[in-house]
C-alpha cells in the first residue's frame, strides 16, 4: 500500500508568493511552483526561488502564468510580459522576444497558456 505525503508549502518556508498559477514536475523530480512574484523549484527539502531584483533580470516577467516542460527537459515560462526558457542542462534562463516587443518596446504577449506537441517540440 502506498501512503501519500502531503507538505504545505508556504511563503515561510520561501515560496516566491502565495498566488500560484502553475505546478510541473521536471524528469529530474523537482517540483516547479509558478507564482504572481517569480518561480521556486522544490527538490522535496528546499526551496529556491528565481525572480527579478534590482540586481538580477531573469524572467521576462515575475508574474508567471504558466509553465511547459520540452522533449530536452526544458522549462518553459510564461508570464504577464513573455516567455522565458530555463535551459535545464545549462542552468540558465533566457528570455524569448517577440515582434511585438522588439517593435513597440512596450507591449508584450501575456502568454497564459504553452502548448507542446506529440513530440514535445
Amino acid at each position: 500500500m502506498n501512503l501519500l505525503t502531503l507538505k504545505k508549502i508556504t511563503i515561510s518556508e520561501g515560496l516566491a508568493h502565495d498566488g500560484v498559477t502553475s505546478i510541473l514536475k521536471d524528469n529530474n523530480g523537482f517540483i516547479w511552483i509558478g507564482t504572481y512574484e517569480g518561480i521556486s523549484k522544490y527538490d522535496g527539502y528546499k526551496l529556491i526561488t528565481y525572480k527579478n531584483t534590482v540586481d538580477k533580470d531573469i524572467l521576462t516577467s515575475n508574474r508567471v502564468r504558466t509553465l511547459a516542460k520540452d522533449g530536452n527537459n526544458n522549462l518553459w515560462i510564461g508570464t504577464d510580459e513573455g516567455i522565458t526558457i530555463y535551459i535545464t542542462a545549462e542552468e540558465k534562463f533566457i528570455k524569448i522576444e517577440s515582434n511585438t516587443s522588439l517593435a513597440k518596446k512596450n507591449s508584450e504577449p501575456i502568454i497564459r497558456k504553452i502548448f507542446l506537441n506529440k513530440n514535445k517540440n
